[in-house]
């Protein structure tokens, strides 16, 4: 599964699947222009990781895929103009937190 992740988010950053980090679902530490790619690797990565947790046992490709696909990346807006957090939180909210000052 994570090699099909992988895979994903190169295509989005337009890259080779090797160079995307093996740590970034443990460490997600990167920053990435413009702010709508930002979002999206990270929501990405948060689902990847949401899904290992609450699925753990025999887990299978087309079930990821499938939750992804259920999973709605319009669904988690965040407000414009406000800094993305790192972390996986503010991803996995059902609805999101005021993030500005």
């Amino acid at each position: 599964m994570w090699r099909w992740t992988q895979g994903h988010l190169a295509t989005m950053l337009r890259t080779h699947p090797c160079r995307i980090p093996d740590d970034w679902p443990l460490r997600p530490r990167f920053s990435l222009w413009p702010p709508r790619r930002h979002g999206a690797v990270l929501w990405v990565l948060a689902y990847f990781v949401y899904y290992r947790v609450q699925y753990p046992t025999t887990p299978t490709l087309q079930d990821f895929a499938d939750f992804m696909r259920r999973a709605r990346w319009k669904a988690h807006p965040l407000p414009q103009r406000c800094k993305r957090v790192g972390d996986y939180f503010t991803v996995l909210e059902t609805s999101p937190p005021s993030l500005c000052p």
